[in-house]
């Protein structure tokens, strides 16, 4: 107890001494919860001037956000020392864990009860000293009070530090909030190791809530499904986010491989309502033609690069057709007319291009003398096929 009546008879002292010390409130970045809630993590951080300023003794702080009583709110406190940072109690960090309002709660001077969730910076709601108590955690304004024990050299706190980090969630607010800092003087304000009041500068900050809602990620490249991956996936990034898929197209693409997203219809970091869909469009890897119409082109499969791509492809029309065919250059033999030649062109997914003329001793006129590119290369799918036609003898 006698530890407790020191802590209040320092924070009592006020005679004002000028010094360089800073206390300012840092803010860290934006959080979107999968609910489309936000908040906004604010570290309060102390700093003085070696050889000028006197360690810091004991804080006494009001921190208010500019909003009436609801919302946005103090969230949670955490990031602070406990105890007296002997070594004992705190892995031997040196700060400020002693908390005087929470005294006679928590502390016994035999055995403090350090460990207990509640037994932290901010002051309990019935404090005599407590002018508003509509505040702490849950609220827009709260009072918190720190101080250290230490003796000469012995856990003296550093000249600058962190004393502790809170959350401001937004709870649906939107606009522009600013967080103040003001010494309580009566509850003592900011006291020197000699138990001289300071009068610090107090630096705030400004944070901003947008419109509530769930930011789109980034699931291009990325495979659709966890079925199909242990890493990042589509469908599993989205529900983190709080989102859903939409409509799921497919179609082949030449660089991404089968069975990742090739598009999304929401640009990631757009802000949307949670439970919004974004649809997406998964490769199935290079072109395939398929087509109830057509035979299999013997050994076809056998002609391309990737040839698993296409085999499974192949397969998958197959099942839902019955037959299927490669986009290959058709024979010109026996020689097609040009109307014949067109059909077939146009029947293997191919376009026919440039038609160009030239006499020709065998080949009768208005019959097809060769190809550009010529049977049997396989191409893509549109690909242009120019033709050379004979005027006769």
């Amino acid at each position: 107890m006698r530890k407790a009546l020191l802590i209040v008879a320092m924070l009592l002292l006020a005679t004002p001494v000028m010094a360089a010390t800073t206390i300012t409130a840092v803010q860290g970045t934006m959080v979107r919860t999968p609910d489309g809630n936000q908040y906004v993590p604010i570290s309060i951080v102390y700093s003085g001037v070696p050889g000028v300023d006197a360690n810091v003794r004991a804080f006494a702080l009001d921190i208010n956000i500019d909003s009436n009583n609801g919302s946005p709110n103090f969230q949670r406190i955490r990031d602070f020392n406990v105890g007296e940072a002997n070594g004992n109690v705190s892995g031997g960090k040196s700060g400020y864990g002693i908390f005087p309002s929470r005294f006679r709660d928590f502390i016994v001077v035999t055995a403090p009860n350090f460990g207990d969730s509640n037994y932290n910076p901010t002051t309990a709601w019935d404090e005599p000293e407590t002018t508003d108590h509509n505040s702490g955690m849950g609220y827009p304004k709260m009072i918190v009070e720190m101080g250290t024990l230490y003796a000469g050299d012995l856990n003296r706190p550093a000249m600058s530090g962190t004393l502790f980090t809170f959350d401001v969630n937004s709870y649906g607010q939107v606009g522009t909030f600013n967080i103040t800092i003001k010494a309580n003087a009566l509850r003592g304000g900011v006291v020197d190791n000699a138990g001289a009041a300071i009068t610090p500068t107090l630096v705030g900050t400004s944070i901003t809530f947008t419109a509530p809602g769930c930011t789109v990620p980034n699931v291009v490249g990325l495979y659709e499904a966890p079925i199909m991956t242990a890493g990042p996936n589509a469908v599993g990034l989205l529900t983190a986010a709080g989102l859903t898929v939409g409509v799921r197209t497919t179609g082949p693409s030449a660089t991404v491989a089968a069975g990742r997203v090739t598009s999304q219809s929401v640009p990631a970091t757009t802000v949307v309502a949670c439970g919004s869909a974004v649809d997406i469009n998964v490769s199935t890897g290079k072109a395939v033609c398929a087509t109830c119409k057509g035979d299999l082109v013997a050994n076809s499969i056998l002609e391309v690069s990737d040839m698993s791509s296409l085999k499974a492809n192949l397969v998958a029309a197959f099942n839902r057709t019955g037959v299927y065919k490669a986009p290959f250059v058709p024979n010109n033999v026996p020689i097609k007319t040009q109307a014949q030649m067109t059909t077939a062109i146009v029947n293997s997914f191919l376009v026919v291009g440039t038609i160009t003329t030239a006499n020709h001793p065998t080949v009768p006129a208005g019959s097809v003398i060769s190809t550009t590119p010529a049977y049997p290369t396989y191409r893509n799918c549109n690909t242009t096929v120019n033709m050379l036609i004979s005027l006769g003898p």
